[in-house]
C-alpha cells in the first residue's frame, strides 16, 4: 500500500517535489499538515478573468408577460372605442340645445312669422325677405349627426341636383364674422333666387334663408352684406332647461 511522503530533505525542497500520498493512509491528525503543505507548494489561485466560465444549473429567468399583455389589452380597447364610434356616432356627438339669441336687421320691417318660423323681415326697398326657423331634439342622442353646419348645405345641394332639374345651387363662402359659424349655399331658377345659411350645434339646428322673386332677383348680390351682417348676431349657448329662441 502507499503511504503518504512529504519531501524533507534540502535536494527534494530544491527541485521543488511535490508530497506523495494517498488518503487512504492517511491519519487524522495528519490531513491539515498535509494539506497546508500542499497549498504552499500549489500555484497561486487564478484571479476571475475571461478565461474563467461559470455554469450553472439553475434555470434561467423568464420575463413577465404582464407588461406585454397591459400594451396589447389598451391597443384593442382602443381600436374598440374607435370602431364603436365609427359606427354608432350618434352615440358620441353633442345631444346638448342650445338657446338660440339675434339682434333685428337695422331699417328692415319685421312681418308676422308664420307658426314654425322664428322671424321674417322684409327689405324696406325691394320683394327680398329673410326668414328664420330652428330644429330643436330633446333627446339622449343626437340622431342626425351627419347633418352638421356643412352637411346641411351638402344635403340641401345634392337634393337640389337630384330632385329640382331647374334649380341650379352653388354653395357659397361660410358667414364667419360672429360667434356662430353658418354655411351658405344659393338656388336659382327662374324669376327666382334663395340663399340659405344653417348652423348646427349639438341638437340645435338654425335656418336662415333669403328669397327674391321677379325684379328683386337682381338685387341679391347687393343685400349679401347685409344678410352676412345679421348672421354674425346670432349666439348658441348650452340650455340649461328647455332651449328658447328669441330675439334681443
Amino acid at each position: 500500500m502507499a503511504r503518504c511522503r512529504v519531501p524533507v530533505s534540502h535536494a527534494e525542497l530544491a527541485a521543488d517535489a511535490a508530497p506523495e500520498c494517498t488518503l487512504q493512509e492517511l491519519r487524522p491528525g495528519g490531513i491539515r499538515t498535509i494539506m497546508q503543505e500542499v497549498q504552499v507548494d500549489s500555484p497561486p489561485l487564478e484571479t476571475a478573468d475571461d478565461s474563467a466560465v461559470i455554469t450553472s444549473d439553475a434555470p434561467p429567468k423568464r420575463r413577465s408577460l404582464v407588461p406585454l399583455l397591459l400594451v396589447v389589452g389598451a391597443a384593442l380597447a382602443v381600436c374598440a372605442y374607435f370602431g364603436v364610434r365609427m359606427a354608432n356616432p350618434q352615440l358620441f356627438a353633442d345631444s346638448s340645445t342650445y338657446d338660440i339669441r339675434w339682434d333685428p336687421i337695422p331699417n328692415w320691417k319685421p312681418m308676422p312669422p308664420a307658426p314654425l318660423t322664428l322671424f321674417v323681415f322684409k327689405h324696406p326697398n325691394h320683394e327680398i325677405y329673410v326668414r328664420g326657423f330652428q330644429y330643436q331634439v330633446d333627446y339622449e342622442f343626437n340622431p342626425t349627426p351627419e347633418l352638421d353646419t356643412d352637411g346641411l348645405a351638402e344635403y340641401y345641394l345634392d337634393t337640389t341636383r337630384t330632385k329640382q332639374p331647374d334649380w341650379k345651387g352653388e354653395r357659397l363662402p361660410d358667414a364667419t364674422e360672429g360667434p356662430v359659424r353658418f354655411s351658405m349655399i344659393r338656388r336659382i331658377t327662374k324669376g327666382k333666387t334663395v340663399v340659405t345659411a344653417f348652423a348646427a350645434k349639438g341638437n340645435t339646428t338654425i335656418g336662415v334663408a333669403l328669397f327674391a322673386n321677379g325684379d328683386s332677383v337682381r338685387e341679391v348680390e347687393s343685400v349679401l352684406p347685409e344678410l352676412r351682417k345679421f348672421l354674425s348676431t346670432f349666439t348658441l349657448n348650452r340650455a340649461t332647461s328647455r332651449a328658447t329662441a328669441k330675439q334681443r
